[in-house]
């Protein structure tokens, strides 16, 4: 699904050697190839590979379903919480779209910032499982956070205590990324290679399933269940919370059984002091030496091996430093594009609504069908043409993707921008009259304003000047009625008429002009029930959720509530307090407003709706395009550039590679961040025009690094090489070979 959660998680694996790497020491860096295994390819899991990974043929090591478990609890509460993050923000925090999404790129920056840190604390001082354990817990403390601090009876919305608990969860989450499949691996052998490799694709397996699940759940229990009145934010993040609790009871159960591996070299902070001494050497020299590369200004202080492989590790960084900009826009499917769905229609008919937070799970199942399309129809077909080929290729037309991606998703907002309500100009209003008396009700008013309406009709909105206009209201067997309404200058406004005590009463309401941006409806209801309503009375409506509107009395208006879009049975009072169904359902749609005339006809109980505003007419499912281009350049950038950079870096510096990978998606949404949080655009839509425009300019310059870059040939061939290039959910990539994983 997003960026390269796992891809990362073998950050910490060959820091073991690290230490080795500092001349002092006097020994070669480079973990031996002779712990990489021979022989014939391993077997592909499936079929009866997995079936040996359920039952244990070929002893696989007890231990490892533990970390499997774990894994899957640990990403069915990342991503359940991060599914619905966007509109906690908010809706129930009350952030504003630009604030509430640099937030939350603000998060998933720190998330991918954090696993250095984890990768160092465990390479250079705690050990996989130690490091595993305590940030576990700290990250299971955030989670419990949220949960705790998204109760209203606790006093939220309360913003700090949300926020503190995503800084938490960030740290924990990145924290335990490096180490959690790479301790997987510490538990196989060296003669157990096939093992290890179905272990991998297992591990990935449980990725999917745990974020799968909790980006199709999450939303569900958000938005279906009710807690106190709304959303039920408590339980859309207790769950993810209890998940994470059942992560650490899992992973502590096994832990008699782990083979642990104790903590020697920190090989990440070691290629940081060097690069520092090199900088440091040169603009402090004042012997005017000159030196063929500037990083050889460590080798007074660093093996030469490892100079030599760090200058290898920075060819390889000029093409990382426009890779950010993907990022930037790839992540924008939990923030943007989800308050885009917002805005949008989630009715599916008989299937039931998409919730605007379901629609990331689009991408985490299409990168699932369209791995395998790619690797077996699409590279090979462009292949025979000499396309798409080599990996810088596939990264760059994965880039132009994204921009197309996101000039689509320009179009679908400016469809929504289009289809905004326009109001009443400067000295304009718009009044709209709604008959509720027992006959045919006359209007007569200034400048030739003249109109008859039937019973439970409206006139529908007229634009007149602004100012004080004086009505005249005529009904057959009561009084005339005189009143006057003070139109203010671009407002808009409804008279309801009916008869209250034998004689006409009106009841004037301000409307509003704009539809709500939440996925939301809007309703109010106008009565004229004062027979069969007692003083305070409710009504009750019935539908995917229940609401209660309190304090009704005879012949009044309710103020607009928010109201989950679907069809509701209208429940009336009677003065014995007991309730009766009204004829007619109440159905409303995402976006729209209503007023609703209740109303007593022959001792019934009868409905008749009016739309204040037009509801959402266009489809979330417009969105899908926008989803199929984004995940296609996912296939094609994410999983093709980390195994570019595993290809193309010394084996002593792979984690390294990792580590500065997953630094580029950090940046990525730092840049989201600040763009968020400029406001430079007036309009949403030129955001996403800008951003595809930043993206093409930014591939340009990519496609011109990657035709000058020479490709690095390993010194051993991949065939011999034991490598494991494993998918998660993603649609991102982790490349696990024996170095990576063994420690012998």
């Amino acid at each position: 699904m997003s960026n390269g959660d796992e891809k990362g998680a073998s950050d910490s694996s060959e820091g073991s050697n690290g230490n080795s790497l500092k001349k002092p020491n006097n020994s070669k860096h480079a973990t031996p190839e002779s712990t990489l295994l021979k022989g014939p390819p391993a077997e592909e899991p499936g079929g009866s590979g997995i079936k040996n990974f359920f039952t244990r043929n070929g002893q696989f090591p007890g231990c490892v379903y533990f970390i499997v478990g774990n894994e899957f609890c640990e990403r069915f509460s990342y991503y359940g919480m991060r599914a619905v993050l966007i509109l906690y923000l908010t809706q129930f925090l009350g952030f504003d779209d630009d604030v509430g999404t640099g937030l939350y790129h603000a998060f998933v920056m720190l998330c991918y910032f954090s696993p250095l840190l984890g990768a160092m604390v465990a390479d250079g001082w705690l050990g996989r499982y130690k490091t595993i354990l305590y940030v576990s817990l700290f990250y299971a403390a955030g989670n419990i956070i949220m949960a705790i601090t998204a109760l209203p009876p606790l006093g939220a919305p309360e913003r700090a205590g949300p926020l503190i608990g995503l800084l938490v969860i960030g740290f924990g989450t990145g924290g335990i990324k490096p180490c959690v499949s790479a301790f997987g691996g510490d538990q196989f052998s060296a003669d157990q290679d096939r093992m290890r490799q179905l272990y991998f694709s297992m591990f990935y397996f449980s990725i999917n399933a745990g974020s799968l699940l909790s980006l199709f759940l999450t939303p569900i229990l958000r938005s279906d269940v009710q807690c106190y009145g709304g959303d039920c934010y408590p339980l859309a993040f207790g769950v993810p919370a209890v998940l994470m609790l059942a992560a650490v009871l899992i992973f502590v159960a096994g832990s008699s059984m782990y083979k642990r591996i104790p903590p020697s070299g920190n090989i990440t902070g070691l290629v940081f002091r060097t690069v520092g001494s090199a900088l440091k050497n040169r603009i402090t020299s004042k012997s005017g030496e000159k030196k063929d590369h500037w990083l050889d200004w460590a080798s007074d202080n660093y093996e030469r091996d490892l100079v030599e492989d760090i200058k290898k590790v920075v060819h390889v960084i000029v093409l990382f430093l426009p890779l950010p900009v993907f990022w930037a826009l790839f992540d924008q499917q939990g923030s943007r594009w989800t308050l885009q769905a917002e805005k949008m229609d989630g009715n599916l008919g008989p299937l039931g609504r998409l919730k605007p937070d379901q629609m990331q799970f689009t991408n985490a199942l299409m990168i699932l069908v369209f791995i395998p399309i790619f690797e077996g129809i699409i590279y090979p077909l462009f292949a025979k043409c000499n396309l798409l080929v080599k990996p810088l290729q596939r990264m760059g037309a994965g880039m132009l993707l994204a921009a197309a991606a996101f000039v689509i998703a320009g179009f679908v907002e400016l469809r929504l921008e289009n289809a905004e309500i326009v109001g009443p100009p400067v000295d304009k209003a718009d009044l709209r009259i709604i008959n509720i008396s027992p006959c045919d009700l006359s209007v007569q008013g200034q400048n030739n304003y003249n109109l008859t309406l039937p019973f439970a009709e409206a006139s529908g909105y007229q634009r007149l000047d602004a100012g004080s206009q004086d009505l005249t209201f005529t009904c057959a067997g009561f009084p005339d009625l005189s009143s006057t309404v003070n139109l203010k200058s671009q407002t808009t406004h409804t008279v309801a008429v009916g008869v209250q005590n034998g004689a006409l009463k009106d009841v004037q309401i301000s409307d509003v002009q704009k539809r709500p941006t939440k996925a939301i409806s809007q309703v109010r209801f106008v009565y004229m029930l004062e027979e069969v309503l007692g003083n305070n009375a409710s009504i009750i409506l019935e539908g995917t959720k229940k609401y209660t509107l309190s304090g009704v009395e005879g012949f009044s208006a309710t103020n607009l509530t928010d109201i989950e879009p679907g069809s509701y049975r209208v429940l009336v009072p009677h003065n014995d307090s007991s309730h009766e169904k009204v004829a007619q359902e109440l159905v409303v749609n995402t976006g729209g407003v209503y007023t609703a005339l209740l109303m007593l006809n022959n001792s019934q109980s009868s409905l008749a709706t009016f739309q204040d505003i037009s509801p959402n007419d266009l489809s979330m499912l417009w969105q899908i395009p926008q989803y199929v281009v984004i995940t296609a350049g996912e296939v094609m950038f994410s999983i093709t550039g980390l195994e570019f950079s595993f290809s193309q870096s010394p084996e002593s510096m792979r984690s390294v590679l990792q580590a500065l990978w997953l630094l580029t998606v950090a940046f990525g949404n730092l840049i989201t961040f600040i763009i968020a949080n400029l406001n430079l655009f007036p309009q949403q839509s030129s955001e996403f025009f800008f951003f595809a425009a930043l993206m093409v300019a930014v591939d340009i310059i990519f496609v011109i690094l990657a035709v000058r870059y020479k490709y690095v040939t390993p010194a051993r061939s991949r065939e011999d090489d034991k490598v494991a290039i494993v998918r998660d959910s993603e649609g991102t990539a982790m490349v696990m070979s024996a170095t990576d994983v063994d420690s012998d």
